[in-house]
């Protein structure tokens, strides 16, 4: 998998070009196009279940639906962008790291994203209440 942000620092998007067989799971709605080698599957946002899909997108802001691309028949090339107009970063995770809500864009496929609470610091700043939490290569 090769990714390469393009347009930074705003309206970023991220090419990413798969080699056969590779795949990414991405936001529902974050795919501006495709080649005709990858194919989509679409499945709840976490793998753990029904509720813990429900407790990412109602408290970590995110869908309860993903989609992964996979490059089927030899590589492959797959554009994704964010819902909000802003900037794409990639991270290679050597631990957790907790982000914004709302924030996420892809990652790899055994990504395990889950919700953490931030205490009254949250309430009182006036973001989220919730952070998430992920443990592989992410996009934001």
């Amino acid at each position: 998998m090769n990714i390469e942000i393009i347009s930074k620092p705003s309206y970023s998007f991220a090419k990413v070009l798969l080699n056969g067989g590779e795949s990414i799971k991405a936001e529902s709605g974050s795919m501006m196009s495709m080649s005709s080698g990858i194919t989509i599957q679409t499945h709840k946002a976490q793998q753990g279940g029904f509720f813990k899909s429900l407790k990412v997108a109602f408290l970590g802001g995110e869908s309860f639906w993903m989609n992964t691309f996979t490059a089927s028949s030899g590589n492959g090339e797959v554009l994704l962008a964010p819902t909000l107009p802003g900037d794409v970063e990639r991270i290679e995770l050597s631990g957790t790291v907790y982000v914004q809500s709302s924030s996420f864009l892809a990652s790899s496929p055994n990504i395990e994203m889950d919700t953490k609470f931030q205490g009254l610091k949250g309430f009182i700043s006036g973001e989220s209440l919730f952070f998430l939490d992920f443990q592989e290569t992410v996009f934001f």
